[in-house]
C-alpha cells in the first residue's frame, strides 16, 4: 500500500481566464500553457544545482511534477525519504516557488499574457501526476485556499508559512517576500508571496513588461476585477522597492569596498 510522502503542494489557476477565446486565438492560449508547464520542468536541473545546501535538509533532491488541467496548474515537490522532517518540507515549499514565479514571469510575456492567483501548501501528500491523483493534507489545504487571495498572489498557506527558509543562494535570495496577502471578504493574512520578479531588476524592460501584461490581463471594468488589479498593483509596487533598496545596497557596498581598495593602495 502506497503511503503519504512529504511535500509541497502548489495550485494556480489563471485570472480572467473565462471568455478568453473571445479575445485571444484558443491556439495561442494553449500554446502559453504548454510552454509553461515544458519551461517549469527545466527549472528542476537549476533548483538542484544552485541551492545544495538548502536542499540537503531533504535528504534528496525533490521530485517535481507540473500537470495542467486547462488554466489551473499542480505544481509540487515530493521527498520520498527525509532525514529532517521540517527542512525537507521548507526545501520542496522553495522548489515550487521557484517554479511558479517562473510560470508567472514566463506567460506574462508570452504572447497572451496570463496572470495567476494560488497558494503553496506542505505537508505529507500522495502524488501521481501520471495518472493526475492528488491527495494527502497538503493537497486539501492547497484546494481550500488557492481562490482566496483578491489578486495575483501566489502565496505560502499556513502549513508552509511556518516554516523557517534559512534562505537560497546567488539570485534566487529574494524568492519569498513578507506581505499581507488580501484575502476574500475583506480580510488578509500576513505570509510570504511568490516574487514573479526573480532574476529581473527594476530597471529592465521584462519588469516593466511582465507588470504591464499582468495588469492587462485584468483590464475588465467590473468592481471585483478592478479591486484584484489595484491590489496586485500594490503588490508589484512593493517588489520594486525591495529591488530598488538592493540595488542601492549593492552600490553602497560596491563604493565602501572602494574606499578600502583606495585606502589599501595609497598604504602601499
Amino acid at each position: 500500500m502506497a503511503q503519504l510522502s512529504l511535500g509541497a503542494v502548489g495550485l494556480i489557476d489563471a485570472l480572467g481566464f473565462k471568455h478568453i477565446w473571445q479575445r485571444h486565438d484558443p491556439a495561442a492560449v494553449a500554446d502559453t500553457l504548454r510552454q509553461a508547464r515544458r519551461k517549469a520542468l527545466q527549472m528542476e536541473k537549476v533548483l538542484v544545482r544552485e541551492n545544495q545546501r538548502v536542499l540537503r535538509a531533504a535528504g534528496r533532491p525533490p521530485k517535481i511534477s507540473a500537470t495542467a488541467f486547462s488554466d489551473t496548474f499542480y505544481f509540487t515537490a515530493v521527498v520520498p525519504v527525509a532525514r529532517d522532517r521540517e527542512g525537507a518540507l521548507a526545501a520542496a515549499t522553495g522548489v515550487v516557488a521557484c517554479g511558479l514565479s517562473y510560470i508567472m514571469r514566463t506567460t506574462a510575456q508570452a504572447q497572451v499574457p496570463l496572470v495567476w492567483r494560488g497558494v503553496i501548501a506542505a505537508g505529507d501528500c500522495f502524488i501521481d501526476p501520471d495518472d493526475k491523483v492528488f491527495i494527502g493534507p497538503a493537497v486539501d489545504e492547497a484546494a481550500d485556499l488557492y481562490e482566496q487571495a483578491n489578486g495575483a498572489f501566489a502565496w505560502l498557506a499556513p502549513s508552509a508559512a511556518r516554516l523557517n527558509y534559512p534562505g537560497w543562494s546567488g539570485p534566487w535570495h529574494n524568492l519569498l517576500g513578507d506581505y499581507d496577502v488580501p484575502l476574500k471578504g475583506g480580510r488578509s493574512f500576513r505570509t510570504k508571496v511568490v516574487n514573479p520578479f526573480v532574476l529581473i531588476s527594476h530597471e529592465t524592460a521584462a519588469f516593466e513588461q511582465i507588470r504591464r501584461n499582468s495588469l492587462k490581463a485584468m483590464a475588465s471594468d467590473s468592481l471585483d476585477v478592478q479591486i484584484k488589479r489595484q491590489n496586485t498593483e500594490a503588490l508589484f509596487a512593493h517588489f520594486e522597492h525591495l529591488s530598488r533598496e538592493e540595488l542601492r545596497r549593492k552600490q553602497r557596498e560596491y563604493e565602501l569596498g572602494e574606499e578600502h581598495r583606495q585606502h589599501d593602495r595609497a598604504s602601499e
